[in-house]
């Protein structure tokens, strides 16, 4: 089933809430195919936020004081204005919330650089390689994350990405995806 970015939202703003984070990387993946269907181009940015933030929540090493509740409530704060935004039709305010929820992930670099930082890269490894999976030519898969080739290449191989989402894709679904393209 499709997700949009509102709902990608709203669940993540539940995830959160609950401190289930084993859903926040659920609706990484989930974002990343249904931006490979072509729904919504935001969809890749809310990937990448969800898989890092359920990351950086799932280390103690960043929680020893009370910093975690603080953090959690301002993300909380920023998906509750990025949904708000996109009711509202400001997609330009909810990418900057969005973008401040990155910039605070980012803010952990001070802490640890070699971590957040590989995790974003992680986390744009990990789209690139599945939307390469799901058909993409590597060649956009990169230029849509900002990988590189060696390296989307690289990790496709170690993971069982292509085995999970398939090899291919039926000659009726291309057509029903490419129908949905130009209607």
């Amino acid at each position: 089933m499709s997700l949009t970015v509102t709902e990608a939202l709203k669940e993540m703003l539940v995830a959160l809430m609950t401190n289930e984070l084993s859903q926040l990387k659920k609706i990484s993946d989930r974002c990343i195919s249904s931006f490979a269907l072509g729904d919504e181009s935001d969809l890749l940015d809310v990937a990448i936020i969800s898989y890092v933030l359920a990351k950086v929540l799932e280390k103690p090493r960043y929680w020893d004081r009370k910093i975690k509740k603080e953090f959690v409530e301002k993300v909380e704060e920023s998906l509750h204005n990025a949904v708000a935004s996109i009711d509202e039709n400001r997609l330009e305010d909810m990418r900057a919330y969005l973008k401040s929820i990155s910039d605070d992930l980012k803010g952990f670099d001070t802490e640890d650089r070699r971590y957040v930082s590989s995790l974003f890269h992680k986390a744009k490894l990990r789209s690139a390689s599945y939307l390469y999976a799901q058909g993409f030519s590597l060649s956009n898969a990169i230029e849509l994350t900002g990988t590189n080739k060696s390296d989307v290449l690289n990790y496709s191989g170690q993971t069982l990405m292509h085995d999970r989402v398939g090899k291919t894709k039926s000659i009726e679904e291309r057509l029903k995806n490419v129908r949905k393209l130009f209607q």
